[in-house]
């Protein structure tokens, strides 16, 4: 924020001032967004101040309703400087090229060219070749983390690849066995009341002794199924789990020389 509100002023910004005001000056009444925009300059300022002493003072103490003051300074500024912006983009040239002359125009233009901003590093306060040292340090371990992060993805992703046909074997095989004992059970118990309601049994209680057989018949044959399931289960597991377990030497040597770093 101390950049945006102070550097700019060491080198286009009184440039800038003056362009808008060579504008101004053809045709005072028309232009009295620009005038605004000199005025405004002021504002941003102060709300650039209010944005860093509020700061300072949650950094000191921590408090809801500092770090509130400090939204409501931060949104305040942020709002008009990008309204001041969008003047700037949408009024400021196109006035200048038909309210100025060629030469007017070329006389700015190599001012800006001449105090163009530089390198944070080469012209500014020893803060900024600081705040510069800083940032770049950062880059360096941001573009590493970024780096060491799409390669565990792209490990992950290989890792994914591998499970797909494991998990879609067993998906098969187990929907095979469902088949298999869904149609078995439907046939047993078919045939049983088919015999039941056909067939004279020898005694009243067959016709109780009868179903009580065949559902308990349905019910091994139930077991028995989720046997095979959880069989499958285990294999299609251990298989999907395998691309993963095998690429588990590679997290912890990167873990390990991450936390060395």
């Amino acid at each position: 924020v101390n950049y945006m509100d102070s550097f700019p002023d060491r080198f286009n910004h009184p440039t800038k001032k003056a362009l808008i005001q060579a504008i101004i000056n053809t045709a005072p009444e028309s232009n009295t967004d620009l005038e605004n925009l000199l005025a405004e300059k002021r504002q941003i300022s102060d709300l650039a101040k209010e944005v860093i002493l509020s700061l300072k003072a949650l950094l000191k103490e921590s408090t809801i309703l500092k770090e509130e003051q400090l939204k409501i300074f931060c949104k305040n500024y942020v709002e008009l400087i990008e309204s001041h912006i969008e003047i700037e983009s949408q009024v400021l040239f196109s006035r200048a090229r038909s309210e100025l002359t060629d030469e007017q125009l070329h006389s700015f233009s190599d001012k800006l060219y001449f105090e163009e901003d530089h390198p944070l590093s080469n012209l500014v306060e020893e803060r900024y070749k600081e705040l510069s040292k800083i940032l770049s340090h950062r880059l360096d371990e941001w573009e590493e983390a970024a780096n060491e992060l799409a390669l565990a993805e792209f490990v992950s992703m290989g890792a994914l690849f591998e499970s797909i046909e494991p998990l879609s074997i067993g998906m098969a095989e187990i929907s095979q066995i469902i088949k298999q004992y869904s149609y078995r059970l439907y046939m047993e118990n078919f045939q049983c009341y088919k015999e039941l309601l056909t067939k004279k049994q020898d005694s009243p209680k067959a016709y109780i002794q009868q179903p009580v057989d065949c559902l308990m018949a349905s019910y091994k044959e139930y077991v028995k199924g989720l046997g095979e399931i959880g069989q499958v289960l285990q294999k299609t597991r251990d298989q999907v789990l395998e691309p993963y377990e095998a690429r588990k030497p590679f997290y912890h040597s990167k873990k390990s020389k991450t936390a060395k770093h």
